[in-house]
């Protein structure tokens, strides 16, 4: 079966997946703010920019991958980051910032490399794949945040470099 051949709805499939449960991504990154920022003094005052940014990148990545072009995900994300060096480099909360951010790349990118997945193992008759790969996906970005909201909550505390 070739790339042309998959019935539209497995297409439809992945960019839902990649873009709606891809959303699951911003409950990581604002608890991850949250923590960095417990006095919420104002890191992101446009934060309505952040959900619609992840879905527009989410439906680029998908895109790009399927077409064949995957490097423009590494191209993206290079200049996301460098456009935002200089907040990098600020004491203490640049850093942190920094991470937090590669944090939430890394998921959308994920995303949409499962929504990718679904494409491929279904053409390949690998539904088993189709189905597992994003629900972990989905069940390991809960964890997280669960792990996150007992960290805001104060119920879960750790020593320094570790979980």
């Amino acid at each position: 079966m070739e790339h042309s051949e998959i019935a539209w709805y497995v297409y439809a499939i992945a960019y839902a997946y990649s873009l709606f449960a891809g959303q699951l991504v911003g409950l990581v990154t604002n608890c991850m703010y949250k923590i960095a920022d417990p006095q919420e003094k104002g890191l992101y005052p446009h934060t309505w920019q952040a959900p619609i940014i992840g879905i527009v990148e989410r439906t680029l990545y998908l895109s790009s991958l399927l077409a064949g072009q995957g490097e423009f995900v590494g191209l993206w994300v290079a200049l996301k980051i460098g456009a935002q060096y200089k907040r990098w480099t600020e004491p203490d909360l640049g850093r942190t910032l920094f991470m937090n951010n590669l944090i939430g790349n890394a998921l959308s990118v994920l995303y949409a490399g499962a929504g990718f997945g679904i494409t491929v193992w279904t053409e390949s008759n690998r539904v088993g794949y189709a189905i597992a790969v994003p629900i972990a996906l989905v069940l390991g970005t809960l964890s997280i945040r669960l792990w996150l909201s007992l960290r805001v909550e104060g119920k879960l505390k750790s020593k320094p470099g570790a979980l």
